[in-house]
């Protein structure tokens, strides 16, 4: 059957955290009778244009939308930047439709990155972990 990543057209050759920044709200109430929510704001780009050794990159930040959210428990700001090689070749696969599909995966890749990070981060805080859902709203 073979290894699975040879069947994706993209390497992940690595990421890393520019911006990491997690404050917990201490007016945060958190009698279960008042409403409260935490919502996202999900932001990627991704540069196709590769460099000297076919690398390019993706950027995704993950921050909390302050308008949307109501007594939130935390305030957040993870920025995430991945770099990545096409793998070759995709004949079958016009250019713009496998910008498409790396798009998605490098969406999918960074966002659960950002997710696990800001559980992990949040796991010890005064109001208990925060566990991402999906994202919605990608730019």
């Amino acid at each position: 059957m073979g290894d699975i990543g040879s069947q994706l057209p993209l390497t992940v050759e690595r990421y890393f955290f520019a911006h990491q920044e997690v404050i917990s709200n201490q007016n945060h109430n958190p009698d279960p009778e008042v409403e409260h929510s935490l919502q996202n704001s999900v932001d990627v780009n991704i540069n196709f244009e590769e460099n000297e050794q076919g690398v390019f990159l993706g950027e995704c930040t993950v921050k909390t939308d302050d308008e949307q959210s109501i007594n939130p428990r935390y305030s957040y700001k993870l920025t995430v930047i991945g770099f990545f090689r096409l793998n070759e070749p995709f004949p079958e696969i016009e250019k713009d439709k496998l910008k498409e599909v790396c798009n998605v995966l490098i969406t999918q890749l960074l966002v659960g990155v950002i997710r696990e990070r800001l559980n992990e981060m949040t796991s010890r805080g005064p109001w208990g972990e925060v566990v991402m859902g999906f994202a919605r709203g990608c730019k």
